[in-house]
C-alpha cells in the first residue's frame, strides 16, 4: 500500500502525518500553512483523535500501531523511549544505561534527533543530566510545553 500523508494543526504547530496504510511512519514538525488535511483512513482518524485526546489531557498512552525505520541502535533507542511513562524524565545517560550501553549518552541524542515519530516516540521526554530540557526537533519551547502540560496532570493526580 502506497504511504498517505495529511497534516494536523496542534498547540506545537503543524504536523505532518504519514502512514503506510497499516502503522504510523512519521509525524513530523511541518510549517504547513493553511487548513489542516482531513484524515482519511480509519488510521488516519485514530491518531488524530489520540494526539486530540493527549493534548486534552485524556490521554497517556498510546494505541497507534507504529513502524519507524532506522538503525539497529535507533530502534532500540526509541523502544525505550516508549517506556517512559507519561509525566516522567529520563536523561539520554539514563536511556544509553537501560539499552546497556553506558558510554552512548551523545548517541542516544543522535537517535533522538532522528526521531521519526514525534509524540508516539516521546523523545521530548528525554532531558540533560542536570534534568533540563535540551534540543527537540520542533523547538525547545514546545519541548517544555509538552513537559509542562505532562507533568501538571503528574502533580494534580
Amino acid at each position: 500500500m502506497a504511504n498517505s500523508t495529511f497534516h494536523l494543526q496542534t498547540p506545537i504547530g503543524w504536523l505532518r502525518i504519514t502512514d503506510n496504510g497499516r502503522a504510523i511512519t512519521h509525524i513530523q514538525a511541518h510549517p504547513h500553512a493553511g487548513v489542516a488535511d482531513p484524515p482519511t483512513t480509519p488510521l488516519q482518524l485514530l491518531v488524530c483523535q489520540q494526539i486530540n485526546a493527549y493534548f486534552q489531557e485524556q490521554l497517556h498512552v498510546w494505541d497507534v500501531p507504529i513502524e519507524p525505520h532506522g538503525t539497529v541502535f535507533q530502534l532500540r533507542v526509541w523502544n525505550t523511549l516508549r517506556t517512559i511513562p507519561y509525566g516522567q524524565t529520563r536523561s539520554y545517560s539514563d536511556i544509553a544505561q537501560s539499552i546497556g550501553q553506558p558510554q552512548a549518552a551523545r548517541a542516544v541524542g543522535n537517535a533522538c534527533r532522528h526521531n521519526p515519530i514525534l509524540l508516539l516516540i516521546p523523545c521530548h521526554r528525554v532531558v540533560g543530566k542536570n534534568h533540563q530540557p535540551t534540543g527537540f526537533v520542533a523547538g525547545l519551547d514546545n519541548k517544555r510545553t509538552l513537559l509542562q502540560m505532562e507533568q501538571q496532570f503528574v502533580v494534580a493526580i
